[in-house]
């Protein structure tokens, strides 16, 4: 239930944002079916194949989900001269503090840890598996 509930925040946020205006926007919604299709196989299925599957498509979602937030990160970084507040400053500025206003949105557009939901998500449908493949062993008596 809280990695459906983490998805469900995760389309919310997209639809806020219309996160659908760049080719590149749609990633996140292919990540959000994605784990979709992962919880609900979790959900029905404890072999091994399916277990496995799960985990992969898990770990293909959040691989994507780290790419988008060093995505979000550059981005920012990418247009802090330009900002109304930072960019007389930017140069000046040590890097150390421009990586800071980027990744904490300071500067640019991109909100750079919400695609970290799709991390917590992804690493909640992995943790998920194994908690029930432990229990169905436990049952089976292996």
């Amino acid at each position: 239930m809280l990695a459906l509930a983490t998805v469900a925040g995760t389309v919310a946020e997209l639809a806020a944002r219309h996160h659908w205006g760049e080719s590149v926007q749609l990633i996140a919604w292919a990540a959000v079916a994605v784990l979709v299709v992962a919880i609900g196989l979790a959900w029905t299925r404890v072999d091994d194949r399916t277990t496995r599957i799960v985990r992969i498509l898990a770990a293909l979602v959040m691989a994507s989900a780290l790419i988008g937030m060093v995505e979000h990160v550059i981005g920012n970084y990418d247009v802090g001269p330009l900002d109304a507040v930072y960019g007389d400053q930017w140069e000046s500025m040590s890097e150390t503090s421009r990586w800071w206003a980027a990744v904490t949105q300071a500067v640019g557009p991109s909100p750079a840890l919400a695609p970290g939901v799709l991390v917590l998500g992804s690493a909640i449908v992995w943790l998920a598996t194994m908690a029930r493949r432990a229990a169905e062993h436990a049952r089976s008596g292996s």
